[in-house]
């Protein structure tokens, strides 16, 4: 076996030097990974997040003979999304991010987030669930924009639209 050896190195030891090398390098395998600490994948904000809001009501789809809102508390965990109905468990929601492909805040003035006070979503089988702020209609700061501004945050490829509305 030949090796090359540059005019710089001289004189047997050298020479005895690059043999070990180069038989060390024939023992590696070729395809060996490189040295260094694995890379760890970072979760995404969405597997991270973690935020409740409760005395949220949710409007309630076909006839409603015991009223058209629902309170109870939005949730998002685990990159899951829940509706908990405060008296029946029945009406809970929970599913995972992915289905949601769509979100739009309606505002009265859709430049202003302080007038705002419905948040919706779709879902890819076509269904809308609505959310207004159960304490908002009690006179407190609505939070709707806050639930907005969260999903744009932790889902930022999530289409969004603010429109102008009224309650």
């Amino acid at each position: 076996m030949t090796l090359p050896v540059s005019d710089s190195v001289r004189g047997p030891r050298a020479t005895g030097a690059l043999v070990v090398f180069a038989l060390f390098g024939l023992l590696l395998p070729r395809d060996a990974p490189a040295a260094g600490p694995d890379p760890t994948p970072t979760p995404s904000l969405a597997a991270r997040a973690d935020r409740a809001w409760e005395g949220m009501v949710r409007r309630q789809g076909g006839l409603a003979l015991s009223g058209r809102w629902r309170i109870g508390t939005l949730a998002f965990k685990e990159e899951t999304f829940r509706w908990a109905d405060a008296k029946d468990v029945g009406r809970n929601l929970l599913f995972p991010a992915a289905r949601i492909v769509s979100h739009q805040l309606v505002c009265r003035d859709p430049g202003d987030k302080a007038t705002c006070f419905e948040w919706s979503f779709r879902t890819k089988d076509g269904e809308t669930h609505v959310f207004r702020d159960g304490l908002a209609e009690r006179g407190a700061a609505s939070r709707t924009a806050e639930v907005f501004v969260f999903f744009a945050a932790i889902l930022p490829d999530l289409p969004a639209e603010t429109a102008a509305g009224a309650p």
